[in-house]
């Protein structure tokens, strides 16, 4: 069993990292007009996880089986070991600071 770890609210800021990866308001909807300029895309919890699983699937595809999500409207939940939760954080906060690799990835990502 994993150790439970404090919450870091400021290493992959906007992103917490704790016992699971969450993004919430007002990060969460802070990327909004760059998900909005996608038909369907609003800049969700939901859409944060689609954004998420095809990173993991295009840059860290072993951990496409060991990262679980359970994101809902109003924010994004990744769940799993904590150093996976660290690569997926790192990746993350890049993509969240790096709006041309949101734009990049949301062209292949499907939404969930």
């Amino acid at each position: 069993m994993t150790a439970r770890q404090p919450a870091d609210r400021t290493t992959y800021a906007p992103f917490i990292l704790g016992q699971s990866l969450l993004l919430v308001d007002p990060g969460l909807t802070a990327k909004a007009a760059i998900f909005q300029r996608k038909a369907g895309w609003i800049g969700n919890g939901h859409d944060w996880q689609s954004i998420a699983k095809t990173l993991l699937k295009e840059q860290h595809p072993a951990l496409s089986e060991r990262i679980e999500f359970d994101s809902e409207a109003e924010m994004f939940v990744a769940r799993g070991e904590h150093v996976d939760l660290i690569t997926l954080a790192e990746a993350m906060c890049r993509v969240y600071h790096g709006d041309g690799r949101l734009i990049d990835l949301q062209s292949r990502a499907e939404l969930d």
